[in-house]
């Protein structure tokens, strides 16, 4: 029988995140997508996921957002999830200034059109080893104009309602493994440390530099990690 582990991808990402993941694994697993669903919040969100999962127990992966709604829907359905791995996330709380950048983001988007992500916003998201990796830079584009300004409005709309998972997080009795790099600055490392001082089930691994794309900047190490974790005892 396959390992089935089931994928949320980040922010206007789909499927096209796993394209360097996924081939780092062998036929002995099944390795499934899962859209965020088109909801404004992450209990509807969660809800909304309960379809996909036919299995009693599931082995469930998030990157970035999808980590954030992969702890949130552990914590709200936990007799539903066998073990949980949460890459590029630290599901918290946003401060007040970074949801009012958000909202006037978004606000700018409907006053003067959609249109492609900035340089810098793509550079924030990469390793200065990728810099200029055009083959990266334009995935992540893709991604992000195929997705669009729907999908977008339905996230921020989300986002900026996420509350601080941290308490949950620490009290679930599964085991649990936050993989991140060293020098992302989108994962908030502080909570990450009040995370490992207060769970006996959480395990960290930190990757060298300031990668957050990390399913596509670092396929084969990454995919290391999750079968680890996967077969950890």
């Amino acid at each position: 029988m396959k390992t089935k582990i089931y994928f949320l991808p980040g922010a206007m990402c789909n499927e096209r995140l796993w394209s360097r993941l996924f081939p780092c694994f062998d036929e002995q697993y099944e390795l499934v997508h899962i859209p965020i669903p088109m909801e404004d919040n992450f209990n509807a969100m969660a809800d909304a996921l309960l379809p996909y999962f036919k299995e009693e127990t599931i082995n469930l992966f998030g990157f970035s957002l999808g980590g954030y709604l992969a702890s949130f829907f552990t914590i709200k359905y936990p007799h539903r999830v066998a073990r949980l791995f949460l890459a590029g996330s630290s599901p918290r709380s946003f401060p007040s200034d970074e949801i009012r950048k958000k909202e006037e983001g978004l606000n700018d988007i409907l006053n003067n059109g959609f249109r492609a992500l900035s340089h810098a916003r793509i550079m924030s998201l990469l390793d200065k080893e990728n810099y200029h990796n055009q083959a990266l830079i334009e995935i992540i584009q893709t991604m992000y104009m195929e997705l669009g300004v729907d999908v977008l409005t339905k996230q921020i709309d989300a986002t900026v309602k996420r509350e601080n998972l941290l308490i949950d997080i620490a009290r679930l009795s599964l085991p649990i493994t936050f993989c991140y790099s060293k020098e992302d600055t989108i994962v908030n490392q502080l909570w990450l440390q009040i995370v490992a001082k207060q769970s006996q089930f959480a395990q960290f691994i930190a990757f060298e530099g300031g990668s957050h794309m990390l399913p596509l900047e670092k396929p084969l190490e990454l995919s290391l990690e999750i079968k680890k974790w996967i077969n950890a005892s």
